[in-house]
């Protein structure tokens, strides 16, 4: 049986500190904001991973009802969280002001570059783009939609709305709908992030220069770092928690 490299797990390489970067600057007027869904299963992901690898930048937290428990994929709850999700994407495309760049992220990852870093990345990689979106495999051209960032133009507003009431109407997640209506899309202009945005459906190896980890399957990656907790939430904890001691800027040694 082959064995698994899991040295990445050990990497201690110091970090510039935060204080080498401008931390307090204000926002980009070509990014307009930072969003995510939260619901009160994933409000210790997003207290205690999320939100401290986006630093002093500003997120947009769209909170799911009180009582509203995604505690399975694919389960009523799940697709009313979707439903949700994709309304308050479409208006944040209509409310943003021409050109500027909504940032659409689940709360299951972590930032593991400097958001600083991470951001302008992101704003280069959208240049001349509607739409930039994560990759779900290195061996196919699959898009995984939980982390996004769009442009607010009228290409990006079109193709939500056309893209929200297909899910609605379908009773399915988004994200094969996504990959069907982006393959097949004429006029947007989009692609796929480089694997540095990584996901653990994307596997090993790891990219050298990361700028994001987004646990999206514990399956995907149980074979390298072990989870022992029993629902699914507390196993999402366990592997956020284990790849961010070794790869969250913000838990990394600093520099002097």
């Amino acid at each position: 049986m082959k064995k698994v490299d899991s040295s990445f797990l050990n990497n201690k390489k110091p970090r510039l500190k935060a204080g080498a970067f401008l931390l307090n600057i204000s926002m980009s007027s070509k990014l307009k904001s930072i969003n995510c869904v939260v619901d009160e299963l994933y409000q210790p992901l997003f207290n205690d991973f999320f939100k401290p690898s986006v630093g002093d930048y500003e997120i947009t937290e769209h909170r799911l009802p009180r009582g509203s428990l995604v505690d399975k994929w694919g389960n009523k709850e799940f697709l009313a969280a979707i439903h949700f999700k994709l309304n308050k994407i479409t208006e944040s495309i209509k409310n943003g002001n021409p050109d500027e760049i909504v940032i659409w992220s689940d709360v299951d990852l972590f930032f593991s570059a400097h958001p600083t870093v991470v951001i302008q990345d992101l704003l280069n990689i959208t240049k001349d783009l509607d739409l930039a979106v994560s990759a779900e495999s290195r061996h196919n051209n699959s898009i995984n939609s939980g982390f996004i960032a769009i442009r607010c133009n009228a290409a990006s507003l079109g193709f939500y709305k056309k893209f929200r009431d297909a899910v609605i109407k379908s009773g399915w997640a988004e994200q094969n709908i996504m990959n069907d209506m982006l393959h097949s899309s004429n006029g947007l202009k989009w692609k796929r992030m480089p694997f540095r945005y990584w996901n653990t459906t994307i596997g090993l190896p790891y990219p050298a220069s990361n700028m994001m980890i987004h646990v999206n399957s514990i399956q995907a990656f149980e074979h390298v770092v072990k989870v022992s907790k029993a629902s699914w939430t507390e196993q999402k904890y366990e592997m956020l928690d284990k790849l961010s001691r070794s790869h969250g800027w913000w838990r990394m040694p600093k520099l002097i």
